[in-house]
């Protein structure tokens, strides 16, 4: 395969997470009462205003930082592996709130979404988590190869 076709598949994907990323860390921020709510519904307590305030301000800050950092080429290794370690994250989350509590409103992603948390939901978590590892692979793999054939 050409080694520009493989490069171009390889910063594809990272644009589309990272998309996603700075998509739903925006959504987040313009709807962040929203984003509260499923925070406490999830079960952060409401009594530590600290934690949920943190919480809202801080995920969406590391999604958009991770999104950016995501295309630039900086730190690549790294980058990929924090990508990897928050939508991991992401989908233990959606895999309890499916067993705990499926009738939080499901608002990662602002108000762009408006349901609660279901099995589509997880899928697409499933699914970028997924992107994340291949990126995450890609990452070390695909620069070693396309090298070697240069």
């Amino acid at each position: 395969m050409n080694q520009n076709v493989i490069l171009l598949i390889g910063f594809s994907m990272r644009a589309l997470l990272a998309a996603v990323l700075i998509a739903a860390g925006a959504a987040k921020f313009a709807d962040i009462q929203s984003f509260v709510a499923t925070l406490v519904g999830l079960g952060v307590s409401i009594h530590k205003a600290y934690l949920v305030n943190g919480l809202a301000l801080a995920v969406p800050l590391v999604e958009i930082g991770l999104g950016i950092a995501l295309v630039s080429g900086l730190w690549p290794m790294i980058i990929n592996a924090a990508v990897l370690v928050l939508m991991c994250s992401f989908s233990i989350v959606v895999l309890i709130a499916l067993s705990k509590a499926p009738h939080v409103a499901y608002r990662c992603f602002g108000s762009l979404t408006d349901s609660q948390f279901n099995g589509k939901g997880l899928i697409r978590s499933l699914f970028l988590t997924l992107l994340a590892a291949v990126i995450f692979w890609e990452g070390g793999c695909l620069y070693i190869s396309v090298q070697a054939i240069i």
